[in-house]
């Protein structure tokens, strides 16, 4: 894996999010409460989606890494 991984990684998640909110604003359905616009406005819902997102950037990170040692082993064990 590769840092530009990470962009794949968070590619899912920000389409899904971008879909749940172009639908939600059509039919003022959410799939989850905090991405609900009308209950808790842009703000709280811009908040939340950013700490998400750090999550699975964190996560893909810690894979990347944990790829690269994996790597270095298998190369000095080989």
């Amino acid at each position: 894996l590769a840092g530009r991984d990470l962009a794949l990684f968070a590619s899912y998640p920000l389409i899904y999010l971008g879909y749940t909110l172009l639908r939600g604003a059509y039919d003022a359905r959410y799939p989850y409460p905090f991405l609900d616009v009308g209950k808790i406005g842009w703000g709280p819902v811009a908040a939340y989606a950013g700490a998400i997102a750090a999550a699975f950037l964190g996560v893909g990170w810690a894979l990347v890494l944990l790829d690269r040692r994996l790597a270095r082993r298998r190369a000095v064990a080989g």
